[in-house]
């Protein structure tokens, strides 16, 4: 579904966040999400209940995405490591737009299934919307 890990992510979130992307930010790719080297302006070095806290403000914003796509870069893109829960917002809504569904209804079909996990639950930011950064709960079942 994806073709490559250095494809910009521009061309997923053009058509609705277009106007969140300077030339800078369209140089942020797959890739980059992935290792956590988006550049974007991020702190999740505090405490969780911290409002300076970056991925508490965009568990609580109406428009997850949005909010991680208005982010300041501070880096160029694959330069700085950098720990973002946004990063890993993004992919999710990446593996939604490719396949057409959220990213835990495609994890339970194409790894939960496979790998016989059938005990998991996942918080939500939203309609359709699962918290990719933070939500995902597996249980153990009893011996």
């Amino acid at each position: 579904m994806i073709k490559s890990t250095d494809t910009s992510i521009y061309n997923y979130f053009a058509q609705k966040y277009g106007n969140k992307f300077d030339n800078n930010k369209k140089k942020i790719t797959i890739r980059h999400l992935l290792t956590m080297t988006s550049g974007l302006e991020w702190n999740e070095d505090v405490s969780y209940r911290d409002p300076r806290n970056t991925e508490l403000r965009m568990d609580e914003s109406s428009d997850p995405i949005g909010f991680i796509l208005g982010r300041q870069m501070i880096t160029e893109p694959g330069k700085v490591g950098n720990y973002n829960g946004g990063n890993t917002q993004l992919l999710a809504e990446i593996i939604k737009i490719v396949s057409g569904v959220p990213i835990d209804q495609f994890a339970e079909k194409e790894l939960f299934k496979p790998l016989g996990i059938n005990k998991f639950t996942w918080s939500s930011l939203g309609e359709n919307m699962p918290a990719a950064a933070s939500g995902l709960r597996f249980f153990q079942r009893p011996a």
